[in-house]
């Protein structure tokens, strides 16, 4: 089974945005584990001219994305109570100073709203976790499927996108669809 993580999901996912991708990944009969930011916001801040987030400091990433809080986003997070997709910790925060009690901190406040986080998902794909931190499997994904290669399947059998990206027509949400559709016939 193809597993599919969709990261960043934050304070500022769109409601629509999310539906529209998990219809397309339902289609294809894709497992979506969603990765949830707890603090601040993510996607909004990504779009088109804004700098990119890898190269700025954990201090800038919490001033841009502010303190919005992911259980403010009521109908997302109605929605994924409703889904039998995966849940993940992405953070506390999308930043790299993570320690495991963060981790702990955001796996509570997701319990506290009815979501069971299975998983933990680094922030920006590091590599230095453990199989188990804080009582989750941690989830390493390859490659982002907005790189997929015809020829180059997923080694694990996991990918990782950001439901955020489509949004905008770049990729298209025609090419989710087309991606998938290619993968799940592979």
């Amino acid at each position: 089974m193809l597993i599919l993580r969709n990261d960043d999901v934050a304070a500022d996912t769109p409601i629509e945005e999310l539906t529209k991708f998990c219809e397309i990944c339902d289609k294809h009969g894709v497992y979506v584990v969603h990765s949830i930011i707890l603090i601040g916001n993510w996607g909004s801040a990504q779009r088109p001219g804004h700098a990119s987030w890898g190269e700025m400091s954990d201090a800038e990433i919490k001033r841009i994305s502010g303190d919005a809080l992911f259980s403010d986003n009521r109908p997302v997070v109605e929605f994924l109570k409703a889904r039998p997709d995966g849940i993940a910790v992405h953070g506390l925060r999308h930043t790299r100073d993570q320690s495991e009690k963060d981790i702990r901190t955001a796996k509570g406040m997701l319990e506290k709203l009815g979501l069971r986080p299975q998983f933990f998902v680094a922030p920006w794909n590091e590599t230095r976790w453990k199989k188990s931190v804080a009582g989750l499997e941690f989830l390493i994904g390859n490659p982002h499927l907005n790189e997929y290669k015809e020829q180059n399947p997923p080694a694990n059998g996991i990918l990782f996108t950001h439901s955020w990206c489509f949004q905008d027509g770049n990729p298209t949400w025609q090419d989710l669809d087309a991606w998938l559709g290619r993968l799940a016939r592979d």
